[in-house]
C-alpha cells in the first residue's frame, strides 16, 4: 500500500479506502452518489484526520470517471449487485486514463453471476468467490 493512490468507486462508507490510507496510501479518491452516506463519509474522514489524504465526490460512477484525474494504483468498484453499468464504467475509466500498466481492479460482484473475461482492455486475472460474492481482479493488458 506504501504511497499507492486509491480509487473507491461505489465507496459507501469508504472502508476499502480508509484501510488503504490506514496502511499507507498515498491518496485516495472516494465516489459515492448517496447525499446521506457522501457527508458521513466526508466526516469520517475528518474524524481519521485524512482530509488532506483524500478526495470525496458525490456523484455517479460514470460522471465520477469522466471528472477524477488519474493514474489509480489499486481501483476497488463494488456497485449494488443488479448494476448493469460496470463495463461502461470501467471502459470509460480506461479512456480517461484512470488506469495503468500495474493497475489493479477489484470489482465486487454476485457470486451468480459469471465472471467478466475482459472489459475493454482489462484482462480478468483471477476471480474468487466469498460466500455470497464473487471478487474479480483486472489488469490492463495489450496497451
Amino acid at each position: 500500500m506504501k504511497n499507492q493512490k486509491i480509487l473507491d468507486l461505489y465507496a459507501g462508507t469508504g472502508n476499502l479506502g480508509i484501510e488503504c490510507l490506514n496502511r499507507g496510501a498515498k491518496f485516495s479518491v472516494f465516489v459515492e452518489k448517496n447525499i446521506k452516506t457522501f457527508k458521513m463519509l466526508k466526516k469520517k474522514l475528518e474524524e481519521k484526520q485524512f482530509q488532506n489524504s483524500s478526495k470525496v465526490f458525490c456523484l455517479d460512477a460514470i460522471k465520477a470517471v469522466k471528472k477524477i484525474e488519474g493514474p489509480f494504483d489499486i481501483i476497488f468498484a463494488d456497485p449494488p449487485y443488479n448494476y448493469k453499468n460496470i463495463s461502461e464504467v470501467l471502459i470509460l475509466a480506461e479512456k480517461n486514463n484512470l488506469f495503468h500498466d500495474q493497475s489493479l481492479i477489484f470489482y465486487e460482484h454476485s457470486k451468480n453471476q459469471k465472471p467478466l473475461k475482459n472489459i475493454g482492455n482489462l484482462s480478468n486475472i483471477k476471480s474468487k468467490n466469498y460466500g455470497d460474492s464473487s471478487i474479480t481482479i483486472f489488469k490492463l493488458e495489450g496497451v
